[in-house]
């Protein structure tokens, strides 16, 4: 299920660290102190990785999106999103 700015703003932290995905391996990390983080993550020949793409609110739902199909051009072929549940 894609997220929503509206469903970001409703996010509150808990004691842990957890994962809220979007799509195509983007996901916004919601921090215990509150703050959240964009992420994309992905595989190039088959290596698992993650990049940052800054903090909400300073970037957007919609900057994260157009960061990560950037990204995913970029990547040409290789690209693989993250596929699974919670990336």
């Amino acid at each position: 299920m894609s997220l929503t700015d509206a469903k970001i703003r409703t996010l509150k932290p808990s004691d842990k660290p957890f994962k809220v995905s979007d799509s195509h391996g983007l996901y916004l990390l919601v921090k215990p102190g509150g703050s959240r983080h964009w992420y994309l993550k992905y595989r190039i020949s088959g290596k698992e990785s993650r990049i940052a793409l800054g903090t909400y609110p300073a970037i957007s739902l919609s900057d994260a999106r157009q960061q990560r199909e950037g990204i995913r051009k970029n990547a040409g072929a290789e690209y693989q999103p993250g596929t699974a549940a919670g990336c």
